[in-house]
């Protein structure tokens, strides 16, 4: 598979990529800014139980990068089947706000909670793997979409689903690289 005509199809329909991405970024803002203090008090306890107890010895990370993947790998396969039908990029688009929202509640848990250094665990942990697997997910939309107008052997189809699993398969490569080489290591020595 060559990577310029990739690109060339990413290219061709910039303005998938555009939208998707604003569906992204909005869910992000809406995420950090416009949360209530209930949505706070119950995700609290989550993030407290899959990051913070990562961290030390009482978390378990293998779980929270399993949950990690088998999560993308789930919202990967609702965009495969979503790709074959043109007016679901509607659900496409309402699951990359949500997954936008989350992070940037995400973000508001962890400033509000650990300040500075909150956020670089956070940047770290969840905002980098998120964005990595998002992203993914919206350059898989826009090759889908790019193959629908011509005539297109399965061939391409698969390279592309590769392409994108190993895009959700690096995001959580990137987590796991950070929390236990990094972030985990640290806690435990400082």
């Amino acid at each position: 598979m060559q990577i310029n005509k990739i690109i060339n199809d990413l290219l061709k329909r910039k303005t998938i990529l555009i939208v998707l991405a604003a569906f992204l970024l909005t869910g992000l803002i809406v995420g950090v800014f416009f949360n209530t203090f209930a949505e706070k008090f119950f995700s609290t306890k989550n993030v407290v139980d899959y990051y913070v107890n990562a961290l030390s010895k009482r978390g378990n990370v293998s779980s929270l990068l399993i949950s990690g993947f088998l999560t993308n790998l789930l919202c990967l396969g609702l965009f495969l089947l979503c790709s074959y039908i043109t007016p679901l990029i509607a659900v496409d688009c309402i699951v990359l706000f949500y997954r936008g929202y989350i992070v940037g509640q995400v973000a508001d848990i962890f400033l509000s909670h650990f300040g500075v250094s909150g956020f670089f665990v956070y940047f770290l942990t969840v905002l980098l793997p998120g964005l990595i697997a998002s992203l993914t997910l919206i350059v898989f939309v826009t090759l889908q979409f790019s193959i629908k107008d011509k005539k297109c052997n399965s061939d391409k189809k698969r390279n592309y689903l590769i392409l994108a699993s190993i895009g959700v398969f690096a995001a959580t490569i990137v987590q796991a690289v950070f929390l236990l080489l990094f972030l985990r290591p640290m806690n435990f020595n400082f």
